[in-house]
């Protein structure tokens, strides 16, 4: 007769948890995650909408050093990333998605329409501002609240991060193992997955 075994994460690694503040950041990441499903809002019904994902790099607002992973308590060389999604909705002149471009465009006046003009922004430095919460198992986490302009004082002494940068269109994009895992996950569910381009191969995992 077999014992039952009981799970043990007391070892499970904890998350990095950032202190709520306003950080200089390296935009790192934009992948293309399709026509995806939204939450509900106030009871009704949203329209899908295409998703970005996007990761930044990020400093220490007073000396403008990366702020590095720790592991065991020694610092590792892998800078600290903290993601955001944003539904698009090209032509919208506001919104989450909209704050977003005038960050890194003041000038924009509305959602562009090309997904190659978020990738054209890799690298380049905003401000996101980041608050704390806790999940329904108690854990302390962080998130993205919003993203400014990064002031020119700052940016023009903002070391480069050792991140590589990564993009990804759907449309045109076959290779998924530069993705994180959640990134795959959401893309598997998208409602236009069918005509990603990785699908036109009848071995993709998605076909």
């Amino acid at each position: 007769m077999s014992v039952i075994p009981v799970y043990n994460n007391a070892k499970k690694n904890k998350k990095f948890v950032l202190q709520a503040g306003s950080y200089p950041a390296r935009l790192t990441s934009v992948i293309g995650l399709g026509i995806q499903e939204q939450e509900p809002y106030k009871g009704e019904a949203k329209s899908p909408a295409f998703t970005i994902d996007t990761a930044y790099a990020v400093y220490d607002p007073a000396t403008l050093e990366p702020i590095y992973l720790k592991r065991d308590g020694e610092a590792t060389e892998m800078q600290v990333l903290t993601f955001r999604s944003f539904n698009l909705f090209p032509g919208a002149q506001r919104g989450h998605a909209f704050d977003w471009c005038k960050a890194f465009d003041p000038t924009i006046s509305e959602v562009p329409s090309d997904l190659s003009w978020f990738m054209h922004k890799l690298n380049e430095g905003v401000m996101v501002n980041i608050v704390n919460y806790e999940t329904k198992q108690g854990e302390q986490r962080h998130k993205i609240l919003s993203i400014q302009s990064m002031p020119l004082m700052i940016a023009n002494q903002l070391p480069e991060t050792n991140v590589e940068l990564k993009a990804f269109d759907p449309y045109m994009d076959v290779e998924l193992e530069h993705l994180f895992p959640h990134q795959v996950n959401t893309l598997s569910k998208a409602l236009d997955a069918r005509g990603f381009a990785m699908n036109q191969d009848t071995d993709n995992p998605f076909a």
